[in-house]
Formats: C-alpha cells, sequence, structure tokens
C-alpha cells in the first residue's frame, strides 16, 4: 500500500459527502414545485371572477428526465469510485497490526498532527511516531513488490 493512497482516501471520503449532497439536492429540486393563482372571470354570462391555481416548475430549474437520469446516474458512478476508494483502505487496514492500525487511523482518517498522534499512543515523541510509520511503509511497499515479483 503506498502512502498516497492514504491521501486519496481522504479526498475520497470527503467526495462521498459531496457527492451525496449533490444527489440529495437534485431529488430537491425535482420535488421543486412552483404553485400560484391567477384572476381571471368566468367565459359566459355573468363573467364572474375566478381565481384559477397554477402549478408547474420554474424555466431554469427544469431538466427533462432523461437529462435528470443521466446526471444522477453520473453523480451516483463518482460516489460509488470513491467509495470503492474507501473500501480498499479499510480492507488494507484490517492487515496490518493493531498499532499501526491506530496510527494510520489517527494521522489519515481523523486529521491529528504528529504530536497529537503521539499523545494518544502514549509515544515518547511525535518524530518517532512518524518514523515507525515510514519504516512501516518502506517494509509495506517491499513486501508489496516480492509479492508482486512471486506472481510473474
Amino acid at each position: 500500500m503506498d502512502r498516497t493512497i492514504l491521501v486519496r482516501y481522504m479526498d475520497a471520503c470527503a467526495l462521498v459527502e459531496e457527492t451525496e449532497a449533490d444527489l440529495a439536492r437534485l431529488k430537491e429540486e425535482r420535488k421543486d414545485h412552483a404553485v400560484d393563482s391567477v384572476k381571471g372571470s368566468n367565459p359566459n354570462f355573468p363573467y364572474e371572477p375566478r381565481v384559477f391555481r397554477v402549478e408547474g416548475v420554474s424555466y431554469q430549474e427544469y431538466l427533462k428526465p432523461d437529462e435528470q437520469k443521466q446526471i444522477e446516474s453520473l453523480l451516483q458512478k463518482r460516489r460509488d469510485a470513491a467509495a470503492m476508494v474507501r473500501v480498499e483502505v479499510d480492507a488494507w487496514l484490517n492487515t496490518i497490526p493493531i498499532r499501526m492500525q491506530r496510527i494510520v487511523r489517527a494521522r489519515f482518517m481523523q486529521h491529528k498532527t504528529w504530536d497529537e498522534v503521539r499523545k494518544s499512543l502514549d509515544a515518547a515523541s511525535p518524530e518517532a511516531v512518524r518514523m515507525e510509520f515510514e519504516r512501516f511503509m518502506k517494509k509495506d511497499r517491499e513486501r508489496d513488490a516480492a509479492d508482486a515479483g512471486d506472481e510473474k
């Protein structure tokens, strides 16, 4: 697992939330109807005044149903792709030692500084925690490279 995947994880989490908000907004706009009333009169004698109810959507907000479905489909694909990055990192996280899980979760998923990570782990210094993480990632990359070499 490369360190960049952890950075992508943070972006993926944010993108999932933003896309879900876009989908909710799109569905809400679909429900949003304008309602108004207009005055008129009876077409026949005695021509008394009447009030007519008019409803619909405003022209700016209107999307054809097939356009709406296309936009919704694209947003769902975007959300699903970002969610797959999250799943990939969560699956990897379950395969590493517990201490390293705590470091990765605190630093990359909870956005803590190295000093805050040190405090939560009761470590000697932030630099020691960072170096422990760096050493682990280096070993993990070497292990991945060796596994890739074995497959060939």
